[in-house]
């Protein structure tokens, strides 16, 4: 699709506003202090669409009752691979080993594009949009994760998680859970209080029903995707508009707050005391399966080397 093809269907889609904003942050990529501003007027002018299209939904959910009560308590660890974990890079099967290690007498279910439909009833229109391309795998695993959250509780865990310790024991008495790192400037969306990437509630979760409510609105006006980060910028308009949104999230105590630091060290040669350093008050490390992973430097294992011989 031609560039003006593109803006054109972008402009019909969401509008001028959404499209100038979209359009200055990529032209402005490069600019130093522009960039910025560029995301803050893309985040202004997305969060408004949004919460246009969604005010209905957000105003009958703030005129009722919502009790927050229920427990995640020992509810299942979700972990999706689509290709199966046969298939998986070796970081990812170190994740995942390091997950089995740390969740206790919880249940681990390792999700893939076999198996998924027997835990979830997800409408088929969403793998429709998978296989046709308008959605990726990661947008899909957005709305598998609500689903199975709603449905089941439990806590979810992207599949780069790598454990170095116990998951936190204050999931099982929370309503609900997120890596709440506090990164403000690095995360301005989220401004710290959520990661996407790590969700933990109770079934049933009015809070979920109204992200699923959302997105399901979305797809029923959209095919194409207003961002790929659509999942957060959801969360970001519950947040500013519904009270109780804002307040299961803020409940939430702050957690793993050096959760990408481990990511930065998997180059180095390993020591008890770095690692110690890096993750001694966080034990859900991010990682990326990207990231050009190296067993050893000069004949040394290194940090990464080390958990590869501790779990493969």
């Amino acid at each position: 699709m031609s560039g003006i093809n593109r803006t054109t269907e972008l402009i019909k889609e969401f509008g001028f506003s959404v499209t100038f904003a979209k359009l200055f942050q990529t032209c402005t990529r490069q600019i130093p202090g522009v960039q910025d501003i560029a995301g803050k007027i893309k985040y202004a002018a997305i969060t408004k669409f949004l919460y246009n299209e969604n005010k209905d939904i957000i105003e009958k959910y703030n005129r009722e009752s919502h009790e927050s009560t229920s427990k995640i308590e020992n509810g299942t660890v979700w972990v999706l691979w689509w290709q199966g974990i046969d298939k998986a890079p070796d970081i990812v099967k170190i994740c995942i080993q390091s997950i089995r290690k740390n969740i206790g007498n919880r249940n681990l279910v390792i999700l893939d594009e076999s198996n998924f439909r027997d835990y979830t009833n997800l409408n088929p229109k969403y793998e429709n949009l998978l296989n046709a391309g308008a959605i990726s795998k990661t947008q899909f695993s957005d709305l598998l994760r609500l689903n199975l959250l709603y449905n089941r509780g439990g806590v979810w865990l992207d599949s780069t998680y790598l454990l170095t310790g116990e998951l936190p024991s204050c999931i099982s008495d929370l309503h609900f859970f997120t890596i709440r790192h506090g990164m403000n400037r690095e995360y301005p969306m989220s401004k710290g209080l959520w990661t996407s990437s790590a969700l933990g509630v109770a079934a049933y979760a009015d809070e979920i029903k109204l992200f699923i409510d959302i997105y399901n609105n979305y797809f029923e006006k959209h095919n194409v995707l207003i961002d790929y980060l659509l999942t957060d910028y959801v969360f970001a308009v519950c947040c500013d508009h519904c009270a109780t949104i804002r307040k299961m999230f803020t409940n939430v105590p702050p957690n793993n707050e050096r959760v990408n630091d481990l990511l930065e060290v998997m180059n180095k040669p390993y020591s008890k005391e770095l690692v110690g350093a890096v993750t001694g008050k966080t034990v859900m490390n991010k990682c990326n399966r990207r990231f050009p992973f190296q067993e050893s430097v000069s004949g040394t294992e290194t940090v990464y080397g080390h958990f590869r011989n501790m779990y493969l």
